[in-house]
């Protein structure tokens, strides 16, 4: 959870605000004290979803493609 934290802040220092967390219900996210903790230490909420983290990555990735490409 403290490293996932600390790569938080890097991207904070290259301008970068996470607001809210959208997650695969899959490694750290299945433990709710590590949800918890990530969720306290960035002030931000997480949102768990019906996915695996794989999945939830190409989603993203989509998203993130269809946007720039709309610019």
């Amino acid at each position: 959870a403290f490293t996932f934290v600390y790569s938080n802040s890097l991207l904070e220092k290259e301008g970068f605000e996470v607001k809210s967390i959208s997650a695969g219900n899959d490694n750290i996210f299945k433990s709710k004290i590590v949800r918890e903790t990530i969720s306290t230490l960035l002030g931000c909420s997480i949102k768990i979803m019906n996915v695996t983290g794989s999945t939830g990555a190409a989603r993203a990735a989509r998203i993130s493609y269809l946007k720039n490409v709309q610019k």
